[in-house]
Protein backbone atom coordinates (compact mmCIF):
# COMPACT_ATOMS: atom_id res chain seq x y z
CA UNK A 1 0.00 0.00 0.00
CA UNK A 2 1.82 2.98 -1.19
CA UNK A 3 1.06 6.65 -1.10
CA UNK A 4 1.17 6.88 -4.89
CA UNK A 5 -1.36 4.05 -5.23
CA UNK A 6 -3.90 5.90 -3.08
CA UNK A 7 -3.22 9.23 -4.74
CA UNK A 8 -3.88 7.69 -8.17
CA UNK A 9 -6.97 5.90 -6.85
CA UNK A 10 -8.36 9.17 -5.51
CA UNK A 11 -7.71 10.91 -8.81
CA UNK A 12 -9.34 8.10 -10.76
CA UNK A 13 -12.45 7.85 -8.58
CA UNK A 14 -13.05 11.54 -7.88
CA UNK A 15 -14.35 13.65 -10.73
CA UNK A 16 -12.67 17.03 -10.77
CA UNK A 17 -10.18 16.33 -7.97
CA UNK A 18 -6.79 17.79 -8.76
CA UNK A 19 -3.50 16.17 -7.86
CA UNK A 20 -2.92 18.95 -5.33
CA UNK A 21 -6.30 18.21 -3.71
CA UNK A 22 -5.53 14.48 -3.57
CA UNK A 23 -2.24 15.20 -1.82
CA UNK A 24 -4.04 17.43 0.69
CA UNK A 25 -6.55 14.65 1.42
CA UNK A 26 -3.83 12.04 1.91
CA UNK A 27 -1.78 14.34 4.15
CA UNK A 28 -4.81 15.47 6.17
CA UNK A 29 -4.20 12.94 8.92
CA UNK A 30 -0.95 11.94 10.55
CA UNK A 31 -0.67 8.65 8.70
CA UNK A 32 2.62 6.89 8.20
CA UNK A 33 2.51 5.38 4.73
CA UNK A 34 4.09 1.99 4.39
CA UNK A 35 5.33 0.05 1.42
CA UNK A 36 3.41 -3.16 2.03
CA UNK A 37 3.01 -6.42 0.14
CA UNK A 38 -0.15 -8.42 0.80
CA UNK A 39 -0.30 -12.14 0.01
CA UNK A 40 -3.63 -13.98 0.10
CA UNK A 41 -3.65 -17.78 -0.11
CA UNK A 42 -6.61 -20.12 0.21
CA UNK A 43 -6.60 -22.27 3.30
CA UNK A 44 -9.53 -24.60 3.93
CA UNK A 45 -12.68 -22.49 3.88
CA UNK A 46 -10.83 -19.22 4.44
CA UNK A 47 -7.74 -17.25 3.65
CA UNK A 48 -4.21 -17.14 4.97
CA UNK A 49 -2.79 -13.66 4.71
CA UNK A 50 0.75 -12.40 5.01
CA UNK A 51 1.48 -8.68 5.20
CA UNK A 52 5.09 -7.80 4.54
CA UNK A 53 6.48 -4.34 5.28
CA UNK A 54 9.12 -3.61 2.66
CA UNK A 55 10.41 -0.62 4.64
CA UNK A 56 11.34 -2.67 7.72
CA UNK A 57 11.78 -6.08 6.05
CA UNK A 58 9.36 -7.66 8.54
CA UNK A 59 5.93 -9.24 8.56
CA UNK A 60 3.22 -7.26 10.31
CA UNK A 61 -0.34 -7.97 11.48
CA UNK A 62 -3.59 -6.24 10.47
CA UNK A 63 -3.44 -4.40 13.82
CA UNK A 64 -0.31 -2.62 12.55
CA UNK A 65 -2.08 -1.11 9.53
CA UNK A 66 -3.12 2.53 9.40
CA UNK A 67 -6.89 3.15 8.99
CA UNK A 68 -6.75 3.48 5.20
CA UNK A 69 -4.62 0.36 4.75
CA UNK A 70 -6.89 -1.53 7.14
CA UNK A 71 -10.01 -0.53 5.18
CA UNK A 72 -8.42 -1.68 1.91
CA UNK A 73 -7.25 -4.94 3.51
CA UNK A 74 -10.69 -5.85 4.86
CA UNK A 75 -12.32 -4.95 1.54
CA UNK A 76 -9.98 -7.41 -0.20
CA UNK A 77 -10.71 -10.15 2.35
CA UNK A 78 -14.45 -9.57 1.92
CA UNK A 79 -14.19 -9.69 -1.88
CA UNK A 80 -12.13 -12.88 -1.82
CA UNK A 81 -14.52 -14.49 0.65
CA UNK A 82 -17.51 -13.66 -1.56
CA UNK A 83 -15.75 -15.10 -4.61
CA UNK A 84 -15.02 -18.30 -2.70
CA UNK A 85 -18.62 -18.49 -1.44
CA UNK A 86 -19.98 -18.10 -4.99
CA UNK A 87 -17.58 -20.78 -6.26
CA UNK A 88 -18.78 -23.20 -3.57
CA UNK A 89 -22.41 -22.52 -4.51
CA UNK A 90 -21.81 -23.49 -8.13
CA UNK A 91 -19.68 -26.56 -7.33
Amino acid sequence: MEYEYFKNLLLKQSDGLTEKDAILVLNEKDIIWGDLTFTFKTQGNGWRTAIYCNNSDTYITPQDLNPIEEKWFFAQVTELSMEKYKALQTA
